[in-house]
């Protein structure tokens, strides 16, 4: 029985780097029953209904009205994937998908937020954002603080752990019922967990740094000249990313 897996999918309209990197993301459940939610699409007239993503289906669905009954019916997780959008630059479609993953975190659904999804989940819940005067593309190392040496999304990954990180808009505050997992170099705060309201973390995280670019889709972006880094950088083999993916499925599916 394939397990369900919802991931808003923000990155749809990027040929290479959507797809790709969704299969990446939802590799590690194994056999996966993919839908797909595309909050910033007006309708999904006109856009593929269904399909695979390196063999792995998936299927094109609303937005759901009553966000914890549709989670309650069968899907294991939520992935928020990045985007070509900036929260420092709002759109109409940001004010309800950050209402859904708040829903969905609240709800006690495991979450996992790349990039932009690492942003949605920290304004969702009153954290505060800001656009950087220079984006950060390229590989970098992520300092684990004492909350993230010991959380399990980090299990097995090698010290310190190598990420791609490509963005701007980054967070600069989290809410208090936040842990800061992870900084780095160019971020202070490059990944978090939530905690409900007593302080008890819940299955959700948030990463500013792409776990689902694989050795394969850094190559890619090297080739196509997207990435600063050669396609022989040695740091490539060193990425955390997958491991990264493993451990959230693994946790989800607890």
């Amino acid at each position: 029985m394939p397990t369900k897996v919802a991931i808003l999918d923000l990155l749809c309209e990027r040929e290479v780097y959507g797809p790709k990197g969704n299969a990446a993301a939802m590799r590690p459940f194994g056999e996966v029953d993919i839908l797909a939610l595309n909050p910033q699409l007006p309708s999904l007239e006109g856009w593929q209904s269904e399909g695979d993503w390196g063999g792995l289906p998936f299927h094109r669905v609303p937005m759901p009205s009553d966000v914890e009954a549709w989670f309650d019916d069968g899907v294991a997780a939520l992935i928020i994937s990045g985007s070509r959008s900036n929260l420092t630059m709002h759109e109409s479609w940001m004010d309800e998908a950050a209402d859904f993953v708040r829903r969905a975190v609240e709800h006690g659904v495991p979450t996992l937020g790349i990039c932009f999804g690492h942003q949605l989940l920290a304004a969702a819940f009153g954290g505060r954002l800001q656009r950087a005067e220079n984006g950060f593309h390229d590989i970098s190392t992520l300092l684990l603080t004492s909350k993230g040496e010991g959380d399990p999304l980090f299990e097995a990954c090698e010290r310190p752990p190598q990420v791609v990180f490509t963005h701007q808009d980054q967070v600069v505050e989290i809410p208090g019922r936040f842990q800061l997992l992870a900084e780095a170099e160019h971020v202070g705060i490059a990944a978090f967990r939530i905690c409900d309201e007593e302080g008890v973390p819940l299955p959700a995280w948030g990463v500013q740094f792409h776990p689902e670019s694989t050795a394969e889709i850094c190559r890619y972006a090297s080739q196509v000249e997207d990435m600063p880094f050669k396609e022989d950088d040695p740091r490539i083999e060193k990425l955390a990313g997958e491991r990264i993916l493993a451990n959230f499925a693994e946790l989800s599916l607890v």
